[in-house]
């Protein structure tokens, strides 16, 4: 008897190690991030931008390109490239066509847009407010791209002067024919 009474310890003993790992099942990893401060604070920051625009391109890893539409802090390129993540691993996660306003970290030229820092999407009401706040504290941005001036269908002043000079050349080439004739 004493033997099948160790023979089921020794099976519940497993039997409960193994649901031990179900319950813990080794190492995981979640993202942990303070409060983000108030927008003005980010102010002179030189580990973040700030910048709205569209997420242009997104690949199965976060990675992609932002088209900028108005840079607040950090820089004047009007695409960067761009991590997001899943948001356990504190990236944002994103989706070509999003329309955004990021505080985000810089490191080696990418922005790294994550949920521990502000950020929103400008199709929310949420988005839009974070996005009122971002002017208040840095004032209007620089806008990239879209706003040149219209063509107003004239020619370049390179253009002019070179057909000046071309018609100049003309009238003096048939001056020097004139005389030649007489």
């Amino acid at each position: 008897m004493i033997r099948v009474r160790t023979l089921l310890a020794v099976f519940a003993l497993v039997g409960l190690s193994s649901l031990a790992g179900f319950v813990d099942p080794g190492s995981t990893y979640a993202c942990s991030c303070i409060q983000p401060r108030p927008i003005a604070e980010y102010r002179g920051d030189p580990d973040y931008a700030i910048l709205v625009g569209r997420v242009a391109s997104v690949d199965a890893n976060q990675r992609g390109s932002f088209a900028v539409e108005q840079w607040f802090q950090g820089g004047s390129n009007p695409i960067v490239q761009v991590q997001g993540g899943q948001g356990a691993d504190c990236g944002l996660p994103l989706a070509t066509g999003q329309h955004l306003v990021l505080v985000a970290f810089v490191e080696s030229g990418v922005v790294h847009a994550g949920i521990c820092s502000p950020s929103g999407d400008l199709n929310t009401p949420e988005g839009q407010a974070l996005a009122r706040e971002v002017v208040t504290a840095f004032g209007p941005g620089v806008t990239v791209g879209g706003d040149d001036p219209p063509d107003k269908g004239g020619l370049p002043i390179s253009v002019l002067v070179g057909l000046g000079a071309l018609g100049a050349l003309m009238i003096g080439v048939m001056l020097v024919a004139r005389r030649e004739r007489t």
